[in-house]
């Protein structure tokens, strides 16, 4: 199916779906799409929107791991988060979960095997990342970075720089981080519910992409590189950038 106007990302489990932004129009320095969100059918090429109003979005509504919820970020013209809405495949809102005042959450992920999702919280003194269980309808589990380095500048802080990934099983978040103090940049693997944090020690590493038997593959600088999360050195494969499994 051709279907123009669109972004996509997010298939449905059944592979049937995908989530859209219809009418997408580019936020600068790739902080989302500004459109209207829904889904197309990939078998007819039927787009269903679930509203009818455009706004910037981080990315196209993402599926849940049964296929009948879906996550939909709000985000302000001024790129300020207004927070994430989950709704079913007809537009009806089941959820909103809310920042605080001057408080970001940024790029949203499903759990694959439960209605959970992970998020970054940006917090001027303590930034962390997130899990909200939508069952318990509140945020279950939360996990600090490592100290900044003084010496590292700011960057443009769109939500791209936070994307992070879950293992296959759904017991650990991955994520990278690359501000920090010498030993401790990589990509971190925190334990839901432990709360144990182990590094897969690398420089400059990219998002994230969890694989089979405890494996991760990123890329740092102009390398991709593969690593053991339970947390031994990375190895090299090959040149090139964002690799996933």
């Amino acid at each position: 199916a051709d279907v123009p106007g669109v972004a996509g990302r997010g298939w449905s489990p059944d592979g049937m779906r995908v989530g859209i932004v219809k009418g997408a129009q580019p936020q600068q320095m790739g902080g989302g799409w500004k459109g209207v969100p829904g889904w197309v059918d990939v078998t007819t090429g039927d787009a269903h929107l679930i509203g009818d109003a455009a706004y910037y979005q981080q990315d196209p509504p993402a599926f849940n791991f049964d296929g009948t919820l879906l996550l939909v970020t709000q985000t302000a013209d001024d790129g300020s988060s207004r927070g994430i809405v989950i709704m079913d495949a007809g537009g009806h809102e089941r959820a909103r979960i809310e920042p605080p005042e001057g408080v970001y959450y940024g790029s949203p992920l499903w759990a694959p095997e439960s209605n959970r999702i992970g998020f970054h919280v940006s917090e001027q003194d303590t930034p962390h990342y997130a899990v909200y269980d939508l069952a318990a309808g509140a945020i279950v589990a939360r996990a600090g970075v490592p100290q900044r380095n003084p010496n590292i500048g700011g960057r443009c802080g769109g939500s791209d720089m936070w994307r992070s990934a879950w293992s296959r099983d759904g017991r650990s978040m991955l994520y990278s981080y690359t501000d920090g103090l010498a030993g401790t940049n990589g990509v971190w693997v925190w334990d839901v519910a432990t709360g144990e944090q182990r590094l897969v020690p690398a420089f400059g590493a990219g998002a994230p992409s969890d694989g089979p038997s405890g494996r991760v593959v990123f890329s740092a600088g102009l390398f991709v590189m593969v690593g053991d999360t339970g947390g031994a050195l990375p190895a090299l494969i090959t040149d090139g950038r964002s690799p996933v499994w």
